[in-house]
């Protein structure tokens, strides 16, 4: 089956290389679309973004908007430093002939996905999934488990532990002949180290 448009789920894990792969797998070029979302972290919520009525000081008043000022920058450099790492995937994607968007929101993960794949017509969400370390939780469930339950369309979940190679990107095979020095031994017991 070919599928037309695609939605990536990433949460700057190191599934998201896997995740990417599997949706690229299931692209065409120049006949699949592909939808790359992540979410940030962070509260979105009214209390950071809308002062409290009611009678309040001037020092109260004074408080509130510079936390609050404080807040949208934070949003604004965690957002920033989202999209430069967002825009590794976008070339990846483009350069095999898929014409792909990127979209960056703060809020719920699994919310925000499931109504961008409804938005878009997406016929196909990717999303990765690690026992007891998944995409941020939602409540009492993983986001991974809430896209399942609420997609408007096919979901293909990437599952696994990640392998040795990924937590250790030395390419360089182990010593063959044996260590004699101490230093010889604690320079090597470094350099394998996860």
């Amino acid at each position: 089956m070919t599928y037309k448009k695609i939605v990536v789920g990433l949460d700057q894990s190191f599934k998201d290389s896997a995740v990417f792969a599997r949706a690229l797998e299931q692209s065409r070029p120049h006949s699949t679309a592909m939808m790359i979302v992540h979410t940030l972290k962070g509260d979105t919520s009214r209390s950071l973004t809308e002062m409290p009525r009611g009678d309040h000081s001037s020092a109260a008043r004074d408080m509130y908007n510079v936390i609050s000022r404080q807040h949208q920058a934070r949003l604004e450099r965690d957002q920033q430093k989202a999209h430069s790492w967002l825009a590794m995937y976008l070339q990846q994607a483009i350069a095999k002939g898929i014409p792909t968007q990127v979209s960056c929101q703060s809020g719920n993960p699994g919310l925000w996905i499931c109504e961008t794949a409804q938005r878009w017509g997406a016929d196909l969400i990717v999303i990765g999934h690690r026992e007891n370390h998944g995409l941020r939780s939602v409540g009492n469930s993983s986001v991974t488990q809430y896209v399942l339950q609420h997609a408007p369309c096919s979901v293909l979940v990437v599952q696994g532990l990640p392998q040795l190679n990924e937590l250790n990107p030395l390419q360089e095979e182990a010593p063959t002949k044996p260590m004699h020095t101490p230093a010889e031994r604690r320079l090597a017991s470094q350099r394998f180290k996860i």
